[in-house]
């Protein structure tokens, strides 16, 4: 304790008088504007783009026309690329569509920043309305696409996020402008491997298959279904079932699917109530226990092409985790969501084992005798599975599936080896059906640029 004064080491930062001419007198600010002002002499963002030039003139919108209308929610964080456009009635746009955009344009989120919602508008957003969560920069001095790769790079990223603040954190308008850019080399060069990089990042990322379309192919092309088992011309469009067959299900839609001729498998299946040792569900814990470090608590949302995902994930205590033991996963579980999304699946590694599900999932510990957790997770991406959840799915305003409809699924179930060789076989053609190899060309421009 008598050397308790040596840890009291001052943090002290000197700051030029010019910077103190601002509206944010927070320490963080302060310290942070200045860090990165007098760590980069680069260029200003401001020097470079237009600010939001056009906003809506809401007296001018149609009420009867159709907008396409671009949120955070519309633009893939991950592969910087609008995918997920809203059709909104003039009427209907929501009081945050008060921006314009035209071709060329970028657009950068100006919520949550580390999440890099950076996009380019290509022609078929032309003149869409999008949402003030976006800043709109209408480049002047610069190609939209060497813009976009710099806002992208990780250097620019980390700059923002620490002008972001609130409880959500977010930059201001004013930030923006102020942002100091790393020193980089706008020339006809660098304008023109950012073009190229661009292109072949959209081609290539509109030609790349789904998961879905991956894993049947390999099913089709590995003789485990007949391809030909569709809807034909000769398919009755009716059903007719004893009576002591409909149980206490009156729904149609549970008897009767839009596919009606049943899926013709070339190998044996199995109901996955037979190839399971153990069904397990998760546990219900107030958020008033969520911290931000102790036990991963996985939700729906934490599910992701398979995975789970900790990136927004929520955290317990050991006390608290402890008391829902049942609920702990361990490797090769496979969980399967029954509420709202339902059906979707995720494989547990050994990196997410003591972890706690949410009550909305299902843990399945299946008999890896018979069934591998890897060959099942893939198959439960499988329109022939989904349809399966879609058919025994109950509720209007929010489905939902029963632990004893979860029970009932048809799986198919070849022996242990051409369940590792489908497998192997799939994650192959995923490893070349990603745009890793792009990614990575990417980052090494943008840090050739930044050097």
């Amino acid at each position: 304790m008598e050397n308790w004064r040596e840890n009291l080491v001052p943090n002290i930062t000197v700051l030029p008088y010019k910077v103190l001419d601002v509206s944010d007198w927070s320490f963080e600010h302060l310290t942070s504007y200045h860090r990165f002002s007098e760590e980069n002499k680069g260029i200003v963002l401001s020097d470079l783009v237009e600010f939001n030039p056009v906003k809506i003139d809401r007296n001018s919108v149609d009420a009867e026309k159709q907008y396409i209308y671009i949120d955070i929610s519309s633009v893939s964080s991950e592969d910087g690329m609008i995918l997920e456009p809203k059709y909104v009635l003039g009427s209907e746009l929501p009081a945050r569509a008060t921006l314009k955009v035209r071709t060329g344009d970028v657009i950068v989120s100006s919520v949550r920043p580390e999440r890099n919602t950076v996009a380019i508008i290509d022609k078929k957003f032309d003149g869409s309305i999008v949402s003030n969560s976006f800043v709109v920069l209408r480049p002047k001095k610069i190609s939209s696409e060497l813009l976009y790769f710099v806002l992208r790079s990780e250097n620019v990223t980390e700059r923002m996020s620490r002008l972001a603040r609130g409880t959500i954190p977010t930059v201001k308008l004013k930030d923006f402008r102020e942002l100091v850019l790393p020193s980089i080399e706008i020339n006809e060069k660098n304008n023109d491997r950012a073009v190229n990089l661009y292109c072949d990042w959209v081609r290539t990322y509109r030609a790349a298959k789904t998961l879905a379309h991956i894993v049947e192919d390999c099913f089709i092309r590995h003789h485990l279904v007949n391809p030909s088992s569709n809807l034909n011309e000769d398919t009755l469009l009716y059903k007719a079932l004893p009576y002591e067959q409909l149980g206490d299900r009156l729904d149609v839609g549970f008897y009767f699917t839009s596919n009606q001729k049943e899926t013709q498998w070339l190998v044996v299946t199995q109901r996955l109530k037979n190839v399971v040792k153990n069904f397990r569900s998760g546990a219900a814990i107030p958020s008033k226990e969520y911290g931000e470090e102790g036990i991963p608590y996985v939700r729906i949302k934490d599910m992701d092409n398979n995975k789970i995902t900790l990136q927004d994930a929520v955290f317990v205590s050991e006390e608290v985790a402890q008391q829902y033991p049942k609920s702990r996963l361990t490797a090769g579980n496979v969980l399967i969501s029954r509420v709202g999304t339902i059906g979707k699946s995720a494989l547990v590694t050994k990196e997410i084992e003591g972890a706690i599900v949410n009550q909305h999932i299902t843990i399945v510990e299946l008999n890896e005798e018979i069934l591998l957790p890897e060959f099942f997770v893939l198959y439960l991406n499988t329109s022939w599975a989904t349809e399966q959840f879609n058919q025994r799915a109950s509720g209007s305003a929010q489905q939902f599936i029963k632990l004893g409809d979860i029970k009932e699924l048809i799986v198919p179930v070849p022996n242990l080896q051409k369940q590792q060789e489908i497998v192997n076989d799939i994650m192959e053609k995923i490893s070349e059906n990603r745009l890793d190899s792009l990614r990575k060309e990417i980052a090494e421009f943008t840090e050739e640029l930044m050097q």
